[in-house]
């Protein structure tokens, strides 16, 4: 995460004296890695199992108006 931020960091250094940001690759590469690397230090700090449980889907359609199943139930894992 902190080279990933640090790589941001030069980017944004080098926009005070040129424009990298004038080139599109350059544009959204900037977004695509600052974001991984938000994301990625939020999911780092977080315990493994616990990642799962924070990311369940919130359904709109009422389970009898669905024409694709969606399991919704407690997910009961085992080790073996």
């Amino acid at each position: 995460t902190n080279q990933m931020l640090i790589g941001c960091a030069g980017v944004l250094a080098l926009s005070l004296v040129d424009s990298p940001f004038m080139s599109p690759t350059v544009f959204l590469s900037f977004f695509i890695v600052f974001f991984s690397a938000l994301r990625w230090a939020d999911l780092s700090r977080v315990d493994v199992d616990a990642v799962d449980a924070l990311n369940r889907p919130q359904l709109v359609t009422p389970e009898s108006k669905r024409q694709v199943p969606f399991f919704t139930g407690k997910h009961n894992e085992k080790e073996k």
